[in-house]
């Protein structure tokens, strides 16, 4: 069978499977499905001999290979998330572990790709889930640093990703991005990295309706933008969300208190 033919992915999963149950000692895999015809025939083939050479070398289960991990603790799809290997991440995306596995910094394989601006790979992560809720709870898993997926487009200016992202997540999320705790809100972190294509792109995200407006803790957007002294994001706010002049932190100073202490006249 050659890579032209349409059924050309049914023999390998077929292989696989064998392979698994060959080097596997407790047959425990996730099945297999021959819908996405993306995987190139050749890829394939490279693939399955690898993995069937290295069970059979190292007498290893199958398993085992497919879970190792890097020092850092990277697996399989963190490498492929942060050297963009799309192809390769759709092999692996089948494997739930490797799917919700994290690192030592508590990334998923999303976060990578957004970090390394992968979009590609971003896209075959989140097409493994078919239900909303799932793909939502993944996608607000955050890391070590407090950073969900979204943070960590916007920490990299990756507009693409972020849009992406943005369109991924339910409408019902979306008043979590004016929480503040653990980590900042994705608006104060737009404000810190300075893009105001990305800030005004999530003032257009509303305010929960049924939620008084927050005490910030001293992380409201106004707050990183008077403290960045970024007029262009003061403005931007300003326009947008006009009741954002009137949050106050722990210790009721509004943001005309922190531009009156910090010196910021404009």
């Amino acid at each position: 069978m050659g890579p032209n033919d349409s059924n050309w992915k049914v023999p390998f999963y077929k292989r696989l499977e064998e392979l698994l149950k060959k080097f596997v000692s407790s047959v425990n895999h996730v099945q297999l499905g021959v819908n996405d015809d993306t995987m190139s025939y050749e890829l394939y083939n490279a693939v399955l001999d690898v993995l069937e050479k290295v069970c059979r070398e190292k007498q290893l289960d199958c398993s085992t290979v497919l879970h190792q991990a890097t020092p850092t603790g990277n697996s399989l799809l963190h490498v492929a998330a942060e050297h963009g290997r799309a192809r390769i991440a759709e092999l692996l995306v089948d494997n739930n572990f490797l799917l919700i596995a994290t690192n030592i910094r508590k990334d998923t394989a999303l976060h990578v790709a957004t970090r390394a601006k992968n979009i590609g790979v971003m896209r075959v992560i989140l097409s493994k889930f078919d239900d909303a809720s799932s793909k939502d709870n993944f996608m607000m898993l955050p890391n070590k640093s407090g950073n969900r997926a979204l943070h960590e487009a916007i920490l990299s200016r990756h507009h693409e990703g972020f849009d992406f992202l943005l369109s991924e997540q339910s409408e019902s999320t979306w008043p979590s991005y004016w929480d503040t705790h653990p980590a900042d809100s994705p608006i104060y972190v737009a404000v810190q990295t300075g893009d105001v294509e990305i800030l005004r792109r999530l003032l257009q995200i509303p305010f929960p309706k049924d939620r008084v407006i927050y005490k910030s803790q001293g992380n409201s957007p106004l707050f990183a933008a008077i403290s960045e002294c970024n007029i262009a994001a003061l403005k931007e706010i300003v326009f947008k969300k006009e009741e954002l002049m009137f949050v106050t932190d722990e210790n009721g100073n509004t943001p005309l208190h922190y531009a009156a202490f910090t010196g910021y006249a404009e």
